[in-house]
């Protein structure tokens, strides 16, 4: 808070006034001259200045009076002499009234710029532009460290520029040891501001920054390149969202010195982490989305080189993420050409464990894992090595061909960047996530569930105990227990061969210990074990157009496949305390939402019998669940799929073929699921009128889901906005999910930093 001064015959009776409490900012004005005194945010820190003379200073906590002229000095000394709170101490600053609001002005700019840079070329940049002028990266960390400490501490924000002769370690890039325990959590607030204050003790002891930092507390290391984009982002979220963040993610922001090559000069930005990958003619009402790959994040590092083990030549490490690529695609999960239904998301932890989908997914996958390790690469295909040129990356093609031989290969060679310019204050994307985040949470209703979607990964790698903790003040936790794959992680009798570890079983038992629920996730018609196993079983997609397209749907025509879902649904609520059923992919997963779907030889004849087939097949399974335990609560998902602000499962002659007014009949719920990110609202959201179509529809208010993503725009802050902006739409449950939900063999679905999300989210 800025403050003004007058006469110094006017300070002992001011200050006087101001411990007694008799004002809050006493302000006085005589010869031109105006003083205010008044209390900063902490008990022993106060705030002075004056205008009306020249020069104008601010007093920020305390001064040394022997460096200040005139009736400053007055002013100093009275405060160091009466002050009686608790009088500061350490060192006394004193600066021009215009340069503190200058200072934070001018760094706000400098970070929005400065890690918009270092997320496209993933380095440092040699000079950053600060008020009007070019400074180092040195520099640049003394100033925003220090002024992060300030705003959240009873530390002096420094004077506006950095002391003379700070320059930045030789080497920004050590090889430090990437410890997993550290890496994979994001920071705290605590954290982050415990981290800096520490750099600030490693500079005040010895004039300058280290090329690393070993973390106090554990023997993780920083390197400086990182610290300083961790400075630049926070500063740039607290310039974009007005708080600074509440979790921080530790980003890897450079490969180099971390992998045995450089990448080659003057092509870094085809190592960005920023890319377009959204907005397409397909996907019209797509956010614009900032972070198309996941090159910056810890996970995919370690990915990375996990794959390439002790390869030391970067054209061979490619060599080993094309054939690690190919036989995920291929053998270990296979692809479908329907829908998956937790589908949407294109970067991060998602999208590189979710093979999925067409041959697009690998091809982004493929491509974020050479960017990662700081391989120039595009998503249409191609790789850039300085012996070889640009190379074939596509699994479609030989690893090394020609790109441009490769039919599926859609950009000229050198191929574009795509990035999209780095994120500004100014961006309507920003402006969405705020008006979200913004919004004051509201208690749900007491008929409400608060969940959140898991698979058998999350409690088989990270432990029920964990799962719970993190769960926060979520009441649900919906985890699959029959997933894509075809896998079963519960005891059943049914089907010995495919059953995995039981997560099921200890999830119950620690969540009912503490208050909650849990509902099983249960794929239905999506099987791709079964699929492989029974290829004239699956649904035929597309009367003209399923050639050459494998998938993993099963047709609800044939009844040896249904009798085997009655067996395993009858095992599963026999056997565990299940609070309610989930029943996942009961749709007809149509090729490009085609609707000439045939089914399979055993279904009926014409245009229409699609719809009515999924509801017998549905009350089928629910009577089955009801038939053990009517308590528990079953739920059907609909089709998630969106475009042209509709939500096509509303139709039941439209893509998934669901008529969700027949299955509100049949099921206790029904659940709408909004896949991506292209739902944060627009004028008109497209959830909202599902919702009111749905209510309109069946009487009755669905479960909505929404996509958790570990981007650093999605704080904590906006789920709790968005969870009362969907509440003013009526809703019976607030779900949050990943890509991986319903997945089990690959990996957990959340990761760390988003279950710490979840746990900070506080919806109720």
């Amino acid at each position: 808070m800025r403050s003004h001064a007058t006469q110094g015959t006017l300070v002992a009776w001011l200050v006087v006034l101001w411990i007694a409490g008799a004002v809050c900012q006493p302000s006085v004005a005589g010869d031109g001259v105006t003083l205010t005194v008044s209390r900063g945010p902490a008990a022993s820190q106060v705030t002075l200045s004056w205008s009306g003379k020249q020069p104008d200073y601010e007093i920020y906590r305390s001064v040394d009076p022997g460096a200040l002229p005139g009736v400053a000095a007055e002013i100093a000394q009275t405060l160091l002499t009466t002050w009686t709170d608790s009088p500061p101490a350490g060192d006394l600053w004193f600066y021009n009234v215009t340069s503190r609001p200058q200072v934070l002005d001018d760094l706000l700019a400098s970070s929005t710029d400065l890690a918009g840079s270092m997320e496209t070329l993933r380095m440092l940049d040699e000079s950053i532009l600060y008020g009007g002028q070019f400074i180092n990266s040195a520099e640049f960390l003394h100033l925003s460290s220090r002024s992060l400490l300030a705003m959240t501490s009873e530390d002096p924000f420094p004077p506006p520029q950095a002391p003379a002769g700070l320059i930045p370690p030789n080497n920004p890039y050590p090889g430090i040891t990437l410890e997993d325990t550290y890496y994979d959590r994001p920071f705290t607030r605590d954290e982050y501001l415990a981290l800096l204050r520490q750099l600030d003790d490693v500079y005040i002891a010895s004039g300058e920054y280290p090329s690393s930092l070993t973390v106090q507390g554990t023997t993780a290391e920083v390197r400086y390149a990182e610290l300083v984009y961790y400075a630049a982002g926070l500063l740039r979220a607290r310039e974009f969202q007005g708080y600074l963040p509440e979790l921080w993610n530790r980003y890897i922001i450079s490969a180099e010195g971390l992998v045995p090559w450089s990448t080659p000069a003057g092509f870094e930005d085809y190592t960005s982490a920023l890319e377009q990958s959204d907005g397409t003619a397909f996907f019209p009402n797509h956010s614009r989305r900032y972070y198309g790959s996941s090159a910056h994040q810890y996970s995919m590092l370690k990915l990375a080189r996990d794959i390439y083990g002790n390869t030391h030549n970067a054209y061979q490490a490619g060599e080993k993420f094309y054939d690690w690529c190919l036989d995920q695609w291929l053998n270990t999960v296979g692809y479908t050409s329907g829908k998956t239904q937790f589908w949407g998301d294109r970067s991060g932890w998602e999208i590189e464990n979710h093979f999925f989908h067409t041959s697009g997914v690998p091809r982004k996958i493929i491509s974020h894992l050479f960017r990662t390790v700081g391989i120039p690469s595009s998503t249409a295909g191609a790789a850039y090595f300085s012996n070889q040129g640009w190379i074939n990356i596509d699994t479609h093609a030989p690893y090394g061909s020609d790109p441009l031989d490769n039919s599926f290969y859609y950009d000229p060679v050198p191929p574009g960047t795509k990035n999209m310019p780095h994120p500004t204050s100014g961006d309507d994307f920003i402006a969405r996530i705020n008006a979200v985040s913004g919004l004051e949470p509201v208690p749900a209703a007491v008929e409400e569930r608060t969940s959140v979607y898991i698979n058998p990964r999350d409690v088989l790698d990270y432990g029920a105990p964990y799962v719970v903790d993190q769960s926060g003040d979520f009441d649900t936790l919906v985890l699959t227990v029959k997933s894509l794959k075809g896998y079963l992680y519960f005891s059943s009798s049914g089907w010995a061969v495919r059953e995995q570890s039981d997560a099921l079983g200890p999830l119950i038992q620690e969540a009912h210990a503490r208050g909650k629920k849990v509902y099983a996730g249960f794929a239905t018609l999506a099987d791709r074990q079964t699929a492989g196993e029974q290829p004239d079983w699956l649904q035929k997609l597309n009367e003209y157009s399923s050639g050459g397209y494998p998938n993993l749907n099963l047709s609800p025509c044939v009844q040896a496949y249904e009798d085997q879902l009655v067996t395993l649904l009858q095992n599963l609520v026999s056997n565990y305390e299940v609070d309610g059923v989930v029943l996942d992919y009961l749709f007809f997963a149509n090729l490009f939402g085609n609707t000439d779907t045939m089914g399979h030889a055993d279904c009926p004849n014409g245009p229409s019998w699609m719809a009515d087939e999924i509801t017998d097949y549905a009350t089928t399974l629910i009577n089955t669940i009801k038939a053990v335990d009517p308590d528990v609560e079953t739920v059907v998902t609909g089709y998630p799929f969106a475009i042209e602000n509709r939500y096509y499962g509303l139709s039941p002659v439209e893509v998934g073929h669901q008529d969700l007014q027949a299955l509100a009949q049949v099921a206790d719920e029904i659940m709408l699921v909004f896949p991506g990110t292209y739902w944060v609202p627009i004028a008109s959201p497209y959830w909202q009128t599902a919702i009111f179509d749905i209510r309109a529809l069946t009487g009755t208010d669905p479960w909505v889901s929404f996509q958790i993503v570990d981007e650093w725009e999605y704080t904590p802050r906006f789920y709790r906005g968005l969870a009362r902006f969907v509440r003013q739409s009526g809703i019976s449950g607030f779900n949050l999910h990943t890509t991986l939900s319903g997945l089990g063999e690959l990996s957990p679905a959340l990761t760390r930093s988003q279950w710490e999300k979840i746990r900070a989210a506080e919806l109720h």
